[in-house]
């Protein structure tokens, strides 16, 4: 770091780089966007040109940079281990896209290459600090829903056109590592780190090769269960629910809320519904500043590291139960 300013590059030129994170970078007090790396040197020039920021051809090229102190990685799913597990081991902190890995085993392996190396590695799962989160945990806390007793998630988007990568399966395409990963960590914020799988199922389009619609059942160590649902081959729907013995919960767009938008949490108890307003937020903001806490915290940083593995320990769990081979 540079005085007080983290000093960041992204690798690659993803979408949701360009559209949310590279702002929240450049505009979080304590950050700096530095550079962005593309396999293409047209692509950064002209990435870098609309944030400000160096272009570099290559991502080897950027971690070898000494104006490098940490990494976005925006990658393909089958891409970010391998690059997350190269940038720790340049003494770069990570902040990754989901899926970091599906593999418990990899997952193991790139935590203990962070703690050898003193450095973060944060998986991007912005919903769960949008300030409306704080209404919904604050709800909990009161107890106005009493014991829970269910806990529902669906996420799930019409079919996007076939040359997407998430229809790659050499690029770890599929439902359950693109839009299940956000049902499934909303699942462990409610539940508990490693719930168990009782049963999952996958859908698989023949000639994509890539499943594009799942279903899970967890059930929490004190016997809670959720039931989450998910895919790209539906009408959208991005919600959760929490059902306790007193009153329910429900939210809305739930994993992917626009910036600068109010939104609702919905209460219903003894027969009242009841609508909590949230204020505007931009959840990428407040995830580049969990980041940067991170970093200059340890036990952050921990937090976030067991996040990882025990994500991952999950994915595969739901891999296995679903029949599936398990990621390697």
């Amino acid at each position: 770091m540079t005085g007080t300013r983290l000093r960041v590059g992204v690798l690659g030129t993803a979408d949701i780089a360009r559209r949310k994170m590279a702002t929240a970078l450049r505009d979080t007090e304590g950050i700096e966007l530095t550079a962005v790396a593309s396999r293409r040197q047209h692509d950064a020039e002209r990435f870098a040109a609309e944030f400000r920021c160096a272009a570099v051809e290559g991502y080897e090229a950027l971690l070898h940079r000494d104006d490098i102190d940490a990494v976005y990685i925006p990658l393909p799913v089958a891409m970010i281990a391998r690059w997350v597990d190269l940038a720790l081991r340049r003494g770069k902190h990570v902040l990754a896209e989901k899926t970091v890995t599906a593999s418990s085993r990899v997952a193991r392996g790139l935590s203990r290459v962070a703690d050898e190396h003193g450095r973060t590695l944060v998986a991007n799962f912005a919903f769960l600090h949008h300030r409306r989160q704080r209404v919904v945990e604050e709800l909990l806390a009161s107890g106005a829903l009493g014991e829970i007793r269910l806990f529902r998630a669906d996420f799930a988007f019409p079919p996007r056109d076939q040359e997407d990568i998430r229809y790659r399966p050499d690029l770890g395409g599929g439902a359950l590592l693109d839009a299940g990963t956000y049902v499934l960590r909303a699942a462990r914020w409610a539940l508990g780190p490693v719930p168990e799988v009782e049963a999952a199922s996958l859908a698989t389009s023949g000639p994509l090769g890539v499943d594009v619609a799942g279903a899970v059942q967890l059930r929490s160590v004190t016997g809670v269960p959720a039931q989450l649902s998910f895919g790209f081959d539906h009408d959208y729907r991005c919600e959760y629910e929490i059902w306790g013995s007193r009153g329910r919960l429900r939210v809305e767009r739930a994993f992917t809320m626009p910036a600068g938008q109010e939104s609702t949490v919905w209460f219903t108890g003894a027969g009242q519904v009841e609508e909590l307003p949230a204020a505007a937020d931009d959840q990428y903001a407040r995830m580049t500043e969990r980041f940067l806490a991170a970093v200059e915290c340890a036990e952050i940083r921990g937090a976030e590291l067991r996040t990882v593995e025990e994500h991952a320990q999950l994915l595969e769990a739901v891999t296995a139960a679903a029949g599936r081979q398990p990621c390697r």
